[in-house]
């Protein structure tokens, strides 16, 4: 799947050690990890110009990491925060009670996925679907 939408390369972190090589990959753009201690190993593999996603905080609030290569190679480092449970499904009820839909400016297959990106990259008013399967 990740292929079919222009992925070039790609490491499954349980079957291999995003540290060993990343920045080898060409395009490698960038590296996600679950909390704060991890860091030290996302600045390695990271290629230069790539962006960090730090996802969550399992393991700590606690950043670790070589800040003179961070700045060597160019990285950014991006915080995603996700609320618990309990917020999404408040969200969904309300949106199933209240009837509201979001604000749809185009569609297309999977297959067209390159002319999705060049509508969002026009400006859209609403939301860019991409219908998968």
């Amino acid at each position: 799947m990740a292929r079919a939408v222009g992925e070039v390369e790609g490491l499954q972190l349980e079957r291999e050690r995003a540290d060993l090589g990343v920045h080898q990959v060409p395009r490698a753009e960038g590296v996600a990890r679950h909390g704060g201690a991890h860091l030290a190993r996302s600045i390695e593999a990271a290629a230069v110009g790539g962006r960090i996603s730090l996802i969550g905080v399992l393991d700590g609030f606690e950043l670790a990491g070589q800040i003179a290569q961070f700045a060597r190679k160019k990285l950014t480092l991006d915080g995603i925060q996700v609320g618990p449970r309990s917020a999404l499904e408040q969200l969904v009820r309300a949106v199933e009670t209240t009837g509201i839909s979001p604000v749809v400016d185009a569609e297309y297959a999977l297959e067209d996925l390159p002319s999705a990106l060049a509508h969002l990259d026009r400006g859209v008013f609403g939301k860019v679907v991409v219908r998968v399967g």
